[in-house]
């Protein structure tokens, strides 16, 4: 499985999300939006992009991330 987070600096959702990551113990690749596309404001960040066994699935928003991430492992 690969879990990226994107994310946007400054982003205080963003960094709720990370540390989340972190206390869990779940591997993940930080990827910033601001990088990727200049034009991305902060209403699109964070962004949890999941990969496991050829499929994709993305969270677009910070309930569906946190609900994503306690039941990890459950």
């Amino acid at each position: 499985m690969t879990v990226e987070l994107y994310t946007l600096p400054n982003c205080g959702i963003c960094h709720m999300v990370k540390t989340k990551l972190q206390i869990k113990d779940i591997p993940f690749i930080e990827k910033n939006f601001g990088e990727i596309a200049p034009d991305i404001n902060s209403d699109r960040a964070p962004v949890l992009k999941i990969e496991k066994d050829e499929k994709i699935t993305f969270y677009d928003t910070p309930t569906a991330i946190v609900d994503w991430i306690n039941q990890y492992g459950a």
